[in-house]
């Protein structure tokens, strides 16, 4: 409901392991500034602030990023540091959205980094085919290790929600996932 609100971890138990949420976005639009309601900026100091105010109360964070630029599948150079940046500092997975296409992924330190996972329920007219295509993020937490499955889906156009791809579909859209993934990896490709 204001800047201060918005910077707080939420911590939720689920199945005995604490996770701690915490949403940041880009300094783009739609952030809380003092009073006012609005997204979490983007901010390293306003981060580890969180962090302090947070210490001991979760076993997990998930930091969701919205950040990148619009269609591009790769992160920034800035967009990556910070996402490692917040590995660093504790976090045990980052999701990045607002590419509004799939992208790609990383594991920096054992800890999961999704650099756009697609829309989900995102009613816009446009025939790019990416548009209505997206990965949903299932975290495992099994003591201090953290994994992630990824399930393709498909918004229906002209319909509420979405379904899961079929086996074939989902290969080819886990294939194309994986192959700018391995781009990521490579500093000459990139």
């Amino acid at each position: 409901s204001d800047k201060a609100a918005a910077a707080r971890i939420l911590v939720r138990e689920v199945r005995g392991v604490r996770i701690g949420l915490l949403g940041v976005a880009e300094h783009e639009f739609s952030l809380a500034l003092g009073s006012a309601p609005g997204a979490n900026p983007l901010d390293a100091i306003g981060f580890l602030e969180a962090m302090d105010q947070a210490a001991g109360s979760f076993d997990h964070l998930v930091v969701l990023v919205h950040g990148g630029l619009e269609h591009l599948p790769y992160p920034t150079p800035g967009l990556r540091r910070f996402c490692r940046f917040l590995v660093d500092r504790g976090a045990s997975a980052v999701i990045c959205q607002h590419t509004h296409i799939i992208g790609c992924r990383e594991t920096y330190r054992d800890r999961p980094v999704v650099y756009g996972h697609g829309n989900f329920l995102f009613d816009y007219p446009t025939d790019r085919e990416t548009w209505w295509t997206g990965l949903l993020v299932e975290l495992t937490f099994a003591g201090d290790a953290v994994s992630a499955t990824y399930l393709p889906h498909r918004s229906r156009r002209g319909a509420p929600g979405v379904a899961l791809l079929a086996d074939a579909e989902a290969a080819a859209v886990l294939d194309g996932f994986e192959q700018r993934s391995a781009v990521l990896q490579d500093p000459e490709a990139l």
